[in-house]
């Protein structure tokens, strides 16, 4: 996993981006549209994390504005530590924390 690691280290900076670029969308709960159950916000931001999520080489499924998912198509003998979902939730945290630093003027 230490391969994993390098390569998260050496993404992070992409991936607070990402993070940031995300949470700027209003996705809160909008007027329900026909192609939008949820509103035009919450669909664009679906639309985004699925995009960041093929972008990192995910597959990604957006069912019907609803909701979406992201996998990686692993072989029989691949396997994540718990110790490397750890770290990246360490990274969505500083993603969050420098977004907490920033003056949003909504």
């Amino acid at each position: 996993m230490d391969i994993l690691n390098r390569l998260i280290d050496s993404m992070q900076d992409d991936l607070i981006k990402s993070v940031q670029k995300l949470v700027q969308i209003k996705s809160v709960k909008g007027e329900k549209q026909l192609s939008c159950p949820f509103g035009e916000g919450s669909a664009k931001a679906l639309t985004e994390a699925l995009r960041i999520g093929q972008n990192l080489g995910f597959k990604t499924k957006n069912i019907n504005n609803y909701v979406g998912y992201a996998v990686v198509e692993h072989q029989p003998n691949e396997y994540i530590e718990i110790k490397d979902l750890i770290l990246d939730t360490k990274i969505y945290a500083h993603a969050i924390c420098e977004l907490s630093r920033e003056d949003w003027n909504l």
